[in-house]
């Protein structure tokens, strides 16, 4: 979720576009650290906003104090885990802009995605998967499949990962493995742009 420190005043997605805009090189946004993944996610934001040029990139060592500089407004705008931000939301502490997903979040059911917000070409997600190595028998992998598949069915599991801002896909082996190919294609271009 993209959020923004609460002091910063702004509500929406264009609202902070606007104000970098009307304010070069005042708005600096934290990350987890160069090439992290929340680094991408903010680039990306910033590239799709075009307020690239006028933003700067505050790196931290890692998420929490990255996260801890957004609340503090050392830096005033962030993109990072939902399940680490509802907390300091709820206090009123961070104010969320956008899901940076193509769904909005159980978890913050009031807060648009990136689409809905105005950047309909804009997704980032942060995912997990059971990779198994090279050469393992496709046998093998389809149990494995079927295993998280039907893990992912099981209401208990479904609470635990909502718990913390994860939504369980069910992609197959071949679904995945194109995702993955999407995503790394993606992240290469903008690494590129950085």
């Amino acid at each position: 979720v993209l959020v923004v420190n609460a002091k910063l005043l702004v509500k929406n997605l264009k609202e902070l576009i606007a104000l970098a805009k009307a304010k070069p090189k005042t708005l600096n946004y934290a990350s987890g650290g160069v090439g992290s993944a929340s680094h991408f996610a903010v680039a990306m934001f910033v590239a799709a906003a075009g307020i690239g040029d006028e933003t700067v990139h505050v790196p931290y060592r890692g998420g929490a104090p990255a996260l801890t500089a957004t609340m503090a407004n050392e830096t005033q705008f962030y993109c990072g885990p939902i399940a680490g931000m509802v907390p300091y939301i709820e206090s009123g502490a961070l104010i969320p802009l956008a899901i940076s997903g193509d769904t909005r979040s159980p978890s913050l059911p009031e807060v648009p995605t990136m689409s809905e917000a105005g950047l309909p070409d804009f997704k980032s997600v942060g995912w997990f998967g059971l990779l198994a190595p090279a050469g393992t028998d496709s046998a093998i992998v389809k149990r494995l499949n079927e295993a998280v598949v039907e893990a992912n069915k099981n209401p208990k599991v479904i609470k635990a990962l909502r718990t913390q801002g994860i939504e369980p896909k069910n992609d197959s082996p071949t679904e995945f493995a194109a995702f993955i190919q999407d995503q790394l294609e993606l992240h290469r271009k903008l690494a590129k742009q950085m």
